[in-house]
């Protein structure tokens, strides 16, 4: 069996054990960097081997292998990476590993974790109201281990991640969650669960064995009593944004004779740090110019030529911008930073 490995690293050392005919195997980190390690690939293995890797991806049924989620499967660009290696190096009979992700959600006690998080705010100190904050902290995303006996409800599937089919870097779902036992609940538990090949497969579930993922709580702006038979709808959503995703999660828990229910509106966008200014720098009819530094980059990025060396443009840099760059090692370092990734 041929594989491309995603997310393995170490890609020196496999180009080199690819040279001598010990593996082949081919990683692909992000995807991004596809195309480098490719080129590494060609510039570092015997010609056989470079032979092979074109075979391979041409001609065998390649499966393509990767791991590289966060506590989630949205984690960053993973899932287009995945989708350009799918699209690029699967032939047509290869089969993806994993197949598929299917993501799952519960209502969740976490008292100890909810009480670490919010105490230090939430406690008065004398001439000083930290309680602002709170918000900010409970309009996040956080990872962490959890039991199987902290659910209040029964898991429920709200996205599949099908990647032999293109999988997107979004998810939105609206459940309904009866709550099975008394209990304090703090927000959702969200976990994954992997479909390597058929009817093989792992969890990374509340109270499986301890993993690297662990699982993310979201949680309620507030501590909710229930008992069991209590309904909860929660829309819960994904979005990639630029880098990162940006989580929403609405929460009504209904009401009865005794209680008159909750209802929470939540979203990662909401616990983000935004000045005035920095949302105004992205408006559309925003005017913008350069910095000092942003001079400075803008010198260094026109001073790239192919004629001129690296420590010659800092030399020059440091003399120009003295307050951006007091000593010429740092224009060194700011060049060979542009021109890793602008130079060809």
């Amino acid at each position: 069996m041929r594989c491309w490995k995603s997310g393995a690293g170490r890609v020196c050392l496999r180009c080199w054990r690819a040279k001598l005919g010990r593996e082949k195997f081919m990683p692909l980190i992000q995807k991004k960097s596809c195309t480098s390690h490719e080129s590494l690939l060609q510039q570092t293995a015997s010609q056989s081997a470079w032979s092979l890797f074109k075979a391979i991806r041409a001609r065998f049924n390649c499966r393509s292998a990767s791991d590289i989620r966060g506590s989630l499967p949205f984690f960053g660009h993973a899932i287009a990476s995945i989708e350009d290696a799918r699209q690029r190096f699967l032939a047509p009979s290869g089969r993806l590993i994993p197949q598929r992700d299917t993501l799952k959600a519960a209502v969740i006690e976490a008292g100890d974790f909810y009480s670490k998080l919010v105490s230090p705010w939430s406690q008065p100190a004398p001439s000083l109201n930290l309680s602002p904050s709170l918000p900010l902290l409970l309009n996040a995303s956080y990872s962490s281990q959890f039991s199987s006996d902290q659910l209040l409800t029964e898991p429920q599937a709200w996205a599949v991640l099908d990647y032999s089919s293109g999988a997107k870097a979004y998810a939105a779902a609206n459940l309904n969650f009866s709550v099975t036992r008394a209990g304090t609940a703090h927000g959702l538990c969200l976990w994954f669960e992997a479909e390597l090949l058929d009817g093989i497969g792992y969890s990374s579930r509340p109270g499986s064995q301890k993993t690297i993922y662990g699982q993310v709580f979201l949680p309620w702006l507030e501590a909710v009593p229930v008992q069991p038979g209590k309904q909860i709808h929660v829309s819960l959503q994904a979005s990639l944004v630029g880098q990162d995703y940006i989580w929403r999660w609405e929460t009504k828990i209904c009401g009865d004779a005794k209680d008159a229910g909750r209802c929470f509106q939540q979203s990662t966008f909401q616990g983000a740090n935004f000045t005035p200014q920095s949302l105004r720098r992205r408006a559309a009819d925003f005017v913008p110019s350069l910095s000092e530094e942003g001079q400075a980059n803008r010198w260094l990025l026109q001073a790239i030529d192919g004629k001129t060396s690296l420590q010659q443009m800092a030399q020059t840099a440091a003399e120009k911008f003295p307050k951006i760059f007091p000593h010429w090692q740092d224009a060194l370092r700011r060049a060979a930073e542009l021109a890793e990734q602008f130079s060809r």
